[in-house]
């Protein structure tokens, strides 16, 4: 029977091993320290801004929509190219 593409991208997603999960997420676009790491990410990848910080953390498009935040990280968890760069950064911000 032929594969599925979307059965073969959640496989890839649960072998590549660069997990963010949704708690460090939040604290990665809320905490302002990793702000300036983060942000340019989200504008490349979406053209997305974040304001404000901590528990008042929005991300908005560029026509200022507030973007749903889990599912901004299911979207990034499904890429194995974002969800590799977001970890690699994070790892590198929590050293």
């Amino acid at each position: 029977m032929p594969r599925d593409g979307a059965i073969d991208a959640v496989e890839e997603h649960v072998m590549a091993g660069w997990d963010v999960t949704l708690a460090d997420f939040h604290q990665l676009i809320g905490y302002p320290g990793y702000r300036s790491e983060i942000a340019p990410f989200f504008e490349k990848w979406f053209d997305y801004t974040i304001e404000g910080s901590r528990a008042d953390t929005v991300i908005r498009s560029r026509q200022g929509d507030a973007i749903d935040l889990t599912e901004l990280h299911r979207r990034i968890q499904s890429s194995p190219e974002q969800q590799y760069e977001l970890y690699q950064t994070a790892q590198s911000l929590w050293r």
